[in-house]
């Protein structure tokens, strides 16, 4: 079954899914070629939490299986400072690691956007875990585009390993010591 629209899509988002039946699906909308701006869309807007984290999971699958377009990637770098499902984040925060990694980092408009969002996910006291740890890693690989994000960086981070889980002070401490060589 290949989806025609949003609407038939976020039918097959509504039924609860599996890892095996997330997959399916992804697979299946890899051969729609307007699924991606689909899935940003309902990820970043849906009302319903559920849809919008099963919508960020196939759209990771998918981008991380497939790399993403030119246009996807700028598509993704506008949605990304909008998404404000915490379920979601961590995918989000993953996708941006991956084309960061990959040597295509967010540029012009979208970098400013990105660097102030994810530096308030870091601070903020709600956000799990996982997004903050992705978070410390995004802001170091983006620390010279903004002279302020070093030094806040390391703050951020020191006070994080006073009170944050095992996994965080872990990701603290490599890039502490990281920050520390320079």
């Amino acid at each position: 079954m290949i989806f025609m629209d949003k609407i038939q899509l976020e039918k097959q988002l509504f039924l609860p899914l599996t890892k095996l039946k997330m997959v399916k699906l992804a697979e299946l909308c890899k051969r729609e070629q307007s699924v991606v701006p689909v899935l940003l869309e309902i990820s970043s807007f849906h009302k319903e939490p559920k849809i919008a984290f099963r919508a960020a999971w196939v759209l990771e699958y998918i981008l991380f299986s497939s790399f993403p377009s030119a246009d996807d990637q700028l598509l993704f770098f506008n949605y990304y400072p909008l998404q404000k499902h915490n379920s979601c984040r961590r995918h989000y925060t993953k996708l941006l690691l991956l084309l960061i990694r990959k040597g295509h980092p967010p540029t012009g408009s979208s970098l400013s956007a990105i660097i102030n969002q994810t530096s308030e996910w870091l601070i903020e006291r709600k956000i799990p875990v996982a997004v903050k740890a992705n978070c410390i890693e995004i802001l170091y690989y983006l620390r010279n585009e903004e002279d302020w994000i070093e030094g806040e960086l390391k703050l951020q981070i020191e006070l994080l390993m006073k009170s944050g889980s095992a996994a965080l002070q872990s990701r603290g401490k490599k890039y502490l010591i990281l920050l520390n060589q320079e």
